[in-house]
C-alpha cells in the first residue's frame, strides 16, 4: 500500500468515527479518544513526511502553510472537547465543528 492510499484509509476511518459518535454507536468516550488519537497521528505524520516536502513545490505550497493551519485549529478543538463534558449540546455542536474543520481538510488534501 503506498503513502497516499494509507492517508485515504485514515480519512475514511475518522468519517466512521465520526458518523458512530454522531449516531450513538458505542461509548462516546471511546470513540472520541480513538478519533483523537487517530486525527493526531494522521496530523503528525502529515506535517513530518508530506508536508516538509510538499511546502518547496511551488504549487502546493500554499496549500501546506494552508493545511499546517488547520492541523492548529483541529488540535485546539480538540483539546477543548477532551475538557468539556461530553453529555452536552454544547460539546456535541463542538464536535459537529470539529467534523466540518476535517471534512473541509480532507477535502483540500483529496483533490
Amino acid at each position: 500500500m503506498d503513502a497516499i492510499t494509507l492517508l485515504k484509509n485514515d480519512h475514511r476511518k475518522v468519517e466512521k468515527i465520526f458518523s458512530d459518535i454522531e449516531k450513538g454507536n458505542g461509548n462516546r468516550k471511546q470513540l472520541f479518544t480513538e478519533l483523537a488519537t487517530e486525527l493526531t497521528v494522521h496530523a503528525e505524520i502529515e506535517e513530518q513526511l508530506f508536508y516538509p516536502a510538499a511546502k518547496d513545490a511551488e504549487p502546493t505550497r500554499d496549500l501546506v502553510l494552508e493545511s499546517y493551519e488547520e492541523h492548529k485549529q483541529v488540535k485546539m478543538v480538540l483539546s477543548d472537547l477532551e475538557q468539556a463534558d461530553m453529555n452536552t449540546d454544547t460539546w456535541l455542536a463542538g464536535l459537529k465543528v470539529l467534523m466540518e474543520d476535517v471534512q473541509h481538510h480532507v477535502g483540500e488534501e483529496e483533490k
